[in-house]
């Protein structure tokens, strides 16, 4: 019994992971799950979102961190617009949460 649910384990698919400045500008991703992590640079949002088919975790730059977690959500999509100017030569990622739902 035990060594059918250690095969499992090791034999799960774990969601892939990417960088938010490698998501396709103006590409809609759909959303599955927001969740919230601690790392060493303190709490972090993270957005599953649906990539070529499969789930990907993308941390969501720290502005987002207000977003409530652990929650499934729906007809909701993650647009990415890429790299944008602010003053002094800052940079931010532009990102847009859009309606899936028709």
């Amino acid at each position: 019994m035990q060594n059918n649910y250690l095969k499992t384990l090791n034999n799960s698919k774990h969601n892939l992971n990417k960088k938010i400045n490698d998501l396709i500008i103006d590409n809609v991703y759909e959303v599955k799950v927001f969740k919230n992590v601690k790392t060493a640079n303190g709490d972090r949002v993270i957005a599953t979102i649906i990539d070529n088919g499969n789930l990907t975790d993308v941390f969501l730059p720290n502005r987002f961190a207000h977003i409530k977690t652990n929650y499934s959500v729906s007809n909701i999509g993650l647009k990415y617009e890429g790299l944008q100017p602010l003053k002094d030569d800052l940079q931010f990622h532009k990102l847009e949460f859009v309606s899936l739902s028709i």
